[in-house]
């Protein structure tokens, strides 16, 4: 069974766009924790895939802490095909506190704290 811990909605990475990206956070029976990315208000596909937190982790875990990253590292967590999925997950991972803006671009991210969603309560 899976419990949604947060839904969560946040703006796009791009800020000469208005529109929104709601995501979940879920919990199963084990504790994993998994990101799903439901809907964005301005149109564009994405996947509904559960992206488990641990993927998540190892991919950031291979990026040096002062580097800055495009949201492309996340394309190999989905499965469908939406060249938006990356970039929905990143806006996510910044309004978890996760990642955060690059210093260097708007488009490009950096570590903030790889184990906030890990940290997130379950609701009761």
């Amino acid at each position: 069974m899976t419990t949604i811990i947060k839904h969560g909605q946040c703006p796009l990475i791009n800020s000469k766009s208005n529109a929104h990206i709601q995501y979940d956070i879920l919990m199963n029976d084990k504790g994993n924790r998994f990101v799903r990315l439901i809907a964005s208000s301005g149109g564009g596909f994405l996947s509904q895939d559960r992206i488990e937190v641990k993927d998540i982790k190892a991919l950031l875990m291979a990026v040096n802490d002062n580097t800055h990253f495009s949201s492309t590292l996340f394309n190999p967590l989905f499965k469908g095909k939406s060249a938006n999925n990356a970039a929905f997950l990143a806006a996510a991972l910044r309004a978890e506190g996760v990642i955060t803006q690059s210093n260097n671009h708007t488009y490009k991210h950096r570590i903030l704290n790889i184990d906030a969603i890990s940290l997130l309560k379950p609701v009761k």
